[in-house]
């Protein structure tokens, strides 16, 4: 469908996902919706904005990442 962009727990861009990996991690209670689109999916039961960015709950440690010097 489309992408959503990740951000971690102190709004720094981890990465950017697939929509259906984005809605796992928010029913999971792992992300929150921080942006939604205007497109609107719907189900029998539930409903919901398309999501555009995404928030973890928790902060995601990354390596630094080294520069080699020449």
């Amino acid at each position: 469908m489309s992408e959503v962009l990740v951000l971690n727990f102190t709004y720094e861009a981890l990465n950017i996902t697939s929509f259906q990996r984005a809605v796992k991690l928010l029913f999971s209670g792992k992300a929150e919706i921080v942006h939604n689109r205007e497109r609107i999916l719907a189900s029998t039961s539930y409903e919901m904005r398309m999501p555009s960015i995404i928030r973890m709950l928790y902060y995601i440690r990354r390596p630094m990442q080294r520069v080699a010097l020449t």
